[in-house]
């Protein structure tokens, strides 16, 4: 059985100290919350080189306030950074109140625009 962990540091360097933490306590993964530590990204990156063998996630990139190929190259670049197998994003709309109230955008229909979204995100590249 795998089992993780939700990350809920606030800084880099409490991202990475958790990471190595988690990884000598036997998790499997630890996922972080994009409410939780603003763009989880840059930080997951470094602790990836940080630790050996502990999967890093994102619980859910908003898809809303972010452009699928600017997405998709954060990610690659994270991965990159990482220098091994581990990072894993979770993609989604975020909540309706943020997207409208926050963002002034539309939520009409959320699961066709994130379906749209991760169509553009996973294409191969040309």
């Amino acid at each position: 059985m795998r089992i993780g962990s939700t990350g809920g540091a606030a800084t880099p360097v409490e991202i990475i100290e958790q990471a190595k933490r988690a990884e000598a306590d036997g998790f499997a993964s630890l996922w972080y919350a994009n409410i939780v530590t603003g763009d989880p990204l840059a930080p997951m990156a470094v602790a990836g080189r940080e630790t050996s063998a502990i999967e890093l996630g994102t619980a859910v990139l908003q898809t809303y306030p972010c452009h699928p190929l600017l997405q998709a190259n954060r990610a690659a670049s994270a991965a990159a950074t990482m220098g091994r197998p581990g990072l894993t994003i979770g993609i989604g709309p975020s909540h309706e109140p943020m997207v409208r109230d926050v963002y002034g955008m539309s939520y009409d229909r959320p699961g066709r625009s994130t379906e749209e979204y991760i169509r553009i995100l996973t294409a191969p590249a040309r």
